[in-house]
């Protein structure tokens, strides 16, 4: 059950979550199949969370070049 609860943090759908829990405690899903949900589940999450990290670093980056070019055109003066 620890692994459910661990699932619900990153899965956004109720109606999954209660059907992975209900068919792992009427046997239907074996343990190993419930951690490769988990493992996909989690992997999905990171890589949206990565992306959004990948796209704030490069506005952060665009940013800094644009002070840098007030900061170089301040002293051109």
């Amino acid at each position: 059950m620890f692994l459910i609860k661990y699932i619900s943090y990153f899965l956004e759908e109720d109606e999954e979550l209660q059907k992975m829990h209900d068919d792992y405690e009427s046997g239907k899903m074996l343990t190993g199949e419930l951690k490769k949900l988990a493992i996909n589940t989690i992997w999905r999450y990171m890589s949206k969370f990565q992306e959004g990290a990948k796209y704030v670093a490069e506005l952060k980056q665009m940013k800094d070049r644009e002070i840098e070019h007030v900061v170089v055109d301040g002293l051109k003066s």
